[in-house]
């Protein structure tokens, strides 16, 4: 295998960066070195400029930069051409691209060249780069890296779920805590899983933030920081916004048996549902809604978070066939016509239409948790455990909620009503709930 690596080298990276970016890639070596790979390194600015090509052990060193204001993709990119065209016929190779800025030439026919030779590109973005100019040039399986900064501390784990384990952060330079999430990247399906929860959070957030700087309104979706593997290529990193006042779930433990104020209620319910109502607008599907996956910031307001089985929707359809979440978030027509309690239910809910009323469902019975402090298809702990998973399935497709307390409002209970429907055709819809007058209200003092 040969392997090139593509290194921005102009004014654009300080020095203390730069010293990083060496070391960085000089570890990359060593463990391409070690497998028996070939290294060729290429910096590049005004133009491009081969350090080394095909050698062992060369280690990068602060005197091979040199200093330019522009980042020529397209010089770095045809140099690499010419050194794998060197290679020997049926060798596998791969292009690492490190840059802090953005591609504004347009490289098609050397990218076209990159794919014929069966060429992989994967490129690490240092700082704020512009993720939809990069991703076009990624070719094969390569993947687009996002490091927000090369100076992060780890100062605590956050919790562990069920897609990995986050820990809260610090950048050093500015002291700024982010969240910061670690999955397994190893396996082609990983791979797939976690590419995809990244381009879905990123698209999500520039959605929902065009639309707030429109109208001045607070971001209700949680904002992707970065992206990046570990050097064995086993581990992937998700920097994310983080929110200090944890998510709703705890929120609603914290409650501790008192009824939540009606009007913040109805915030949380606007703020949520105009979300949802601008991503289902955008063809995109969350498929995960849930109280953990709401986190709350500092002021009060909510993020959605966690897109890791969000799916888009194919031009002219609107429903996705693979269903995917958390069993008892997951509305009655995901379940099929299974009887669980004849059948075995497997934790894997069967290949069938996932909709925009299927959010809808799961918004509904966090609303229900919300006022109530009850899961409407919960009875108790037990019901939790994994061999009596089949009791709240069949509690979903085929019961009725519980009858919420006349101290919850009327407006609230019809709300809940009708989003927990079980038909998806009768459920109402996101830009119905949006005309309430109480979330208008909401909306409002946003």
């Amino acid at each position: 295998m040969h392997s090139v690596l593509v290194l921005e080298d102009s004014d654009a990276i300080p020095n203390k960066s730069y010293e990083l970016v060496v070391h960085a890639s000089n570890e990359f070596i060593d463990i391409q070195s070690q497998q028996g790979i070939q290294i060729s390194a290429i910096f590049y600015s005004n133009d491009a400029h081969v350090i080394y090509e095909r050698q062992y052990h060369r280690y990068l060193t602060i005197s091979d930069r040199q200093h330019g204001k522009g980042t020529n993709f397209q010089a770095a990119l045809q140099s690499a051409i010419q050194i794998l065209k060197k290679r020997p016929i049926n060798e596998i190779s791969q292009i690492i691209l490190l840059t802090t800025g953005n591609c504004e030439i347009d490289v098609t026919a050397e990218c076209d060249d990159l794919k014929a030779m069966g060429v992989q590109i994967d490129i690490v973005g240092v700082g704020r780069v512009n993720a939809e100019q990069l991703y076009p040039i990624l070719c094969g399986e390569g993947i687009l890296q996002i490091c927000p900064t090369m100076y992060v501390e780890v100062i605590q784990k956050l919790g562990i779920g069920g897609q990995g384990i986050v820990r809260l952060v610090k950048e050093k330079s500015t002291q700024k805590l982010m969240a910061q999430k670690e999955v397994e990247f190893e396996t082609p399906k990983e791979k797939e899983t976690v590419n995809d929860e990244v381009k879905s959070i990123t698209e999500a957030f520039k959605i929902i933030s065009k639309k707030a700087l429109q109208q001045s309104q607070h971001i209700h979706v949680i904002e992707p920081l970065g992206f990046f593997v570990s050097m064995n290529q086993q581990k992937a990193f998700i920097i994310l916004e983080y929110c200090p006042n944890g998510d709703l779930k705890h929120f609603i433990q914290n409650l501790k048996g008192k009824q939540i104020n009606e009007e913040k209620g109805w915030e949380i319910i606007a703020q949520l549902v105009e979300t949802i109502n601008l991503i289902h607008q955008n063809n995109l599907l969350h498929r995960d809604i849930k109280p953990g996956n709401i986190l709350i910031a500092q002021d009060g307001s909510i993020k959605l978070a966690d897109f890791g089985l969000a799916r888009k929707l194919k031009e002219g359809r609107d429903f996705t066939s693979s269903s995917g979440g958390t069993i008892s978030y997951m509305a009655s027509e995901l379940f099929g016509s299974q009887t669980p309690i004849l059948q075995n239910f497997s934790n894997d809910p069967p290949h069938i239409q996932q909709t925009r009323a299927s959010d809808i469902w799961s918004i509904g019975v966090i609303i229900y948790e919300l006022f109530t402090l009850k899961h409407p298809f919960i009875r108790s702990q037990d019901d939790l455990n994994e061999r009596n998973r089949h009791r709240i399935v069949w509690r979903i497709v085929h019961e009725d909620p519980p009858e919420i307390p006349e101290t919850v409002p009327l407006s609230i209970r019809n709300l809940i009503k009708s989003m927990l429907n079980k038909d998806p055709q009768q459920r109402i819809a996101s830009d119905e709930i949006l005309k309430l007058p109480e979330v208008q209200q909401a909306l409002k003092k946003k």
